[in-house]
């Protein structure tokens, strides 16, 4: 990135009213906002529930969930990335597409959990037709974890591109819950690809 795409990145970034709300609530990041108006509008967290969020780092998601399950429950986080310490929080750092980090989750897991929410993304290449696959691929994980982790009227919340599989993951869901919507918050930048899909009542 050039100088100067910088100083604008910077300079809208410092602009951004959900940046600035972030900072002045504690949250770690604006993308804490996403997540909150979900819950606004679909109310799919509540105290005592088990939550897996996939994608966890820096952690802005994970702070807001711990406040709504405020002690009452469980959840566990997982990145590749490491991240600083939430309260009452189980992390697991580890690539989600190995089989030893799901089975640390697993092994973490008190049963089955309530809801599953994916805030993965792959690292961008600027290939659309490249970072769609790998999108993709995460995608398919999260669905195929959620066959014995996620509990009989479970829900997921999992982040995908709009692009060319957007259909196909959106159909695999049709499957998999009996109730599927589409949601784009308004702290989503209006630039990005990245929509959220939302399942409820896992049927399967």
């Amino acid at each position: 990135m050039s100088q100067s795409k910088k100083r604008q990145w910077h300079k809208a970034h410092s602009k951004d009213p959900f940046v600035r709300a972030a900072k002045d609530q504690g949250y770690r990041s604006r993308a804490a906002f996403k997540l909150k108006q979900v819950q606004e509008c679909h109310k799919i967290l509540q105290p005592g529930m088990s939550v897996v969020e996939l994608g966890s780092a820096p952690g802005a998601w994970t702070q807001y969930i711990a406040t709504v399950l405020n002690k009452r429950g469980q959840l566990i986080a997982c990145d590749l990335l490491p991240m600083d310490p939430v309260s009452d929080v189980t992390f697991i750092q580890g690539d989600f597409l190995e089989g030893k980090t799901q089975q640390a989750i697993r092994d973490s897991l008190k049963g089955q959990c309530t809801l599953i929410v994916s805030d993965m993304a792959p690292n961008l290449t600027g290939n659309h037709v490249t970072d769609q696959a790998r999108m993709s691929e995460l995608a398919e994980s999260v669905l195929t974890f959620c066959d014995t982790n996620l509990a009989l009227e479970g829900s997921l919340l999992i982040k995908v591109f709009n692009g060319v599989d957007f259909e196909s993951i959106r159909n695999q869901m049709r499957v998999l819950f009996s109730q599927v919507k589409v949601i784009k918050p308004e702290a989503s930048k209006r630039a990005s690809r990245e929509v959220y899909l939302l399942g409820q009542k896992y049927r399967v």
